[in-house]
C-alpha cells in the first residue's frame, strides 16, 4: 500500500510527462503486483494488475486529475 499511494502522490505533475518515465513507473507497479502475488507458474504482470482492479499508470494519473478537477 505505501508503494502504491507513492505512484499516486503527484499524478497532476506527471501528466505530461514522457512515455520513458510512464514506462519506469508501470514496471514499478508490475513488480508490486508479483510481490502481492508470486504465483507460479508465472503469469504475465499486466494480468495481475488487473485482476488486482489497478489501472494501468497512464489511466491512473488520468482519473486522478479528472477527480482532482471535479473537487
Amino acid at each position: 500500500a505505501l508503494v502504491q499511494s507513492r505512484l499516486d502522490y503527484a499524478n497532476s505533475v506527471l501528466l505530461n510527462t514522457t512515455e520513458h518515465n510512464l514506462h519506469k513507473l508501470q514496471r514499478v507497479q508490475n513488480y508490486l503486483a508479483k510481490s502481492i502475488f508470486p504465483v507460479y507458474p508465472p503469469i504475465p504482470s499486466a494480468e495481475l494488475v488487473q485482476n488486482l482492479h489497478w489501472l494501468q499508470i497512464k489511466d491512473r494519473i488520468a482519473f486522478k486529475v479528472a477527480v482532482g478537477l471535479l473537487v
